[in-house]
């Protein structure tokens, strides 16, 4: 038997994963596949005086009159909270049979504050929230963190609660905005497809989304990246004097009968920018459209399970996210074989052993069909015999003696002692504390294996002075340590990079 030994070292660790499942029917009974007809409330007092209602009653009254299955009002900006979003607004809308939705316009330059402004308006009773993140956005530094930050904190609270938000259709023109992590956490995209401020007609816009997302979004992203892939609801424009009415009419058209949707069950929810700036000729066409709903329909699975591989004895999961009609029924199977009471939406295998590898599928029936998932594969790894660590660090403490480090022609810098919690204030690594003091943000967590709860970890900069090819790379090995026969090193790591083809900094 072989000699084998485990070799164990322990850095800082930064994982961020966007393990967040949405429900068919959301709180509320929100339908992300079927948000039907909605409409956008930008300043109540102005949209009360634009249609000469004077009470938040009235602008009720006149949006369901108008067919408008919902409305949307703003609830902040920034870290400011905007106290027209209240709960006798919400009871009013509840009681005239119209879902309301909260939005905010955020930044990324006060994460905690915009979080407060979400979790204020949810707890008021909203059926949901729109982010609307712009160019401000964009530029943000670190502003993928920050999108995750946010979404999270909403989906901790509120996991079942829907949330959508609102990019611009042009993706190549943006290509630092975080597409990507606000999709991973949103149940919704609603696209702002403004065709007038763009000089084109309303099917000149609706083929450009759909282009754009296809070829820069959905058309490219893979593995878990297609959790980003959420039912589109596209806004309209309907803010101008110059749009015609009738640009409304053909836009909700449009977005019925479009051949090649991204939503593979196509466009069921529409709504317009905004109701304080509506032309009379507009409101008699929006008041004239309609969204059709889906009609039941089979199960279709929109995320399956995906491969897992784990060390023996540890527990795997498996999720799978279905659309259909409710209500589902599911059923796990082991190499075709069905798996006792695995009749939920997710599977855990625990204490894996090796008679729980194979191929894992679930079966999801509902009144009018049955589908079945694509395998995955569950890899259990067997232990190995000695678990006898040789050398561990937990980098609790400055152990650069400990160290051996081969820094590449002096472009390599090790920092035994850094705190992985940054300041975006000045975009500078912080030695002290662990919370901005601006915004309040820590983006990076606890170390997964740090003695006494720190994010103080090992950082290794490479290629700092130059980017040729000849001089990359770091070797980093424990100092005066031999392993003379196989063995296992595990260890958790950050990886900031920046500079990418497109300028951007990923991490992971």
């Amino acid at each position: 038997m072989n000699n084998y030994r485990y070799l164990l070292v322990y850095l800082s660790v930064i994982l961020f994963t966007a393990n967040q499942g949405f429900s068919t029917i959301l709180d509320g009974g929100v339908d992300p596949f079927n948000l039907g007809k909605g409409d956008w409330i930008w300043e109540v007092p102005e949209t009360e005086t634009a249609l000469g209602t004077n009470t938040i009653q009235g602008v009720i009254d006149y949006e369901k009159n108008k067919g408008m299955q919902w409305i949307t009002v703003k609830c902040g900006d920034g870290g400011s909270i905007w106290t027209q979003f209240d709960t006798n607004t919400v009871m009013r809308c509840h009681a005239a049979g119209m879902k309301i939705f909260a939005w905010a316009y955020v930044y990324g330059n006060n994460v905690a504050g915009e979080i407060t402004v979400a979790l204020n308006a949810l707890g008021k009773g909203a059926d949901g929230m729109i982010i609307d993140a712009e160019a401000e956005y964009e530029t943000n530094v670190f502003n993928n963190a920050k999108a995750i930050k946010y979404c999270q904190a909403i989906k901790q609270q509120y996991p079942n609660r829907m949330l959508a938000h609102g990019p611009s259709p042009s993706v190549h023109f943006h290509p630092t905005f975080p597409y990507l992590e606000f999709g991973s956490y949103c149940d919704v995209i609603t696209p702002q497809d403004y065709w007038g401020y763009r000089g084109i007609t309303p099917a000149q816009m609706l083929s450009m989304m759909d282009g754009e997302f296809r070829t820069n979004l959905y058309g490219v992203w893979t593995g878990s990246a297609t959790n980003a892939i959420k039912p589109i609801s596209p806004v309209a424009q309907a803010d101008q004097p110059t749009v015609a009415g009738s640009d409304e009419s053909d836009f909700v058209h449009l977005v019925q009968t479009d051949s090649t949707p991204l939503t593979s069950a196509g466009y069921h929810g529409v709504s317009f920018w905004d109701a304080q700036e509506h032309t009379t000729n507009q409101w008699t066409a929006i008041g004239a459209t309609n969204i059709a709903l889906m009609a039941s329909v089979a199960p279709v699975i929109t995320w399956p399970p995906i491969n897992r591989c784990i060390n023996q004895g540890s527990n795997a999961t498996f999720g799978v996210t279905v659309y259909g009609t409710p209500t589902m029924t599911y059923q796990w199977r082991l190499a075709g074989a069905a798996l006792a009471g695995a009749t939920n939406s997710s599977l855990t295998v625990a204490n894996a052993q090796a008679v729980n590898a194979g191929n894992y599928t679930v079966v999801v029936s509902n009144g009018f069909g049955t589908v079945t998932s694509a395998v995955a594969v569950l890899t259990v790894v067997a232990p190995f015999p000695f678990l006898q660590p040789v050398f561990t660090d937990n980098f609790d403490t400055n152990s650069s003696a400990a160290w051996k480090l081969f820094q590449g022609s002096g472009n390599g810098v090790s920092d035994f002692s850094t705190n992985w919690a940054f300041n975006y204030s000045n975009q500078t690594y912080r030695t002290f504390g662990l919370t901005d003091n601006n915004a309040a943000t820590n983006i990076i967590p606890l170390a997964p294996n740090t003695t006494n709860g720190t994010r103080l970890g090992l950082k290794i900069t490479a290629n700092k002075n130059d980017g040729t090819a000849a001089t990359a790379g770091v070797s980093l090995y424990p100092a005066g340590v031999g392993v003379l026969s196989n063995c296992v090193m595990r260890f958790d790591a950050w990886i900031n990079y920046a500079g990418g083809p497109n300028g951007e900094t990923a991490s992971g």
